[in-house]
């Protein structure tokens, strides 16, 4: 069975996470966002990070790079299905959608 993952990037020093956001979509994807909403954090231990989730509008053909292996587009409720079972991008999904 194939697992999903949300899109996920680490903030350079210096930079916001609206501009990472920006900038992982357009290096891994190829896409450009229009538009973004914050929707919540959540400490992630094992990595020790803080993980910030947004709703992103984007614009373009999908050209993926080499850090994706696939990708598929999903209704909000198809990705509740199809999300990595105890994931945090699971978590993201059944609490902010």
């Amino acid at each position: 069975m194939t697992e999903h993952i949300l899109l996920a990037g680490y903030v350079s020093q210096g930079k916001n996470a609206e501009a990472t956001v920006a900038r992982e979509i357009d290096e891994e994807l190829g896409l450009k966002v229009k538009s973004l909403t914050f929707n919540a954090t959540k400490y992630y231990e094992r990595s020790n990070s803080l993980m910030i989730n947004f709703t992103v509008t984007v614009s373009g053909a999908v050209t993926p790079n080499q850090e994706i292996d696939d990708w598929d587009w999903f209704s909000i409720k198809d990705a509740k299905k199809a999300i990595k079972d105890g994931s945090l991008a699971e978590s993201f999904l059944l609490e902010n959608f």
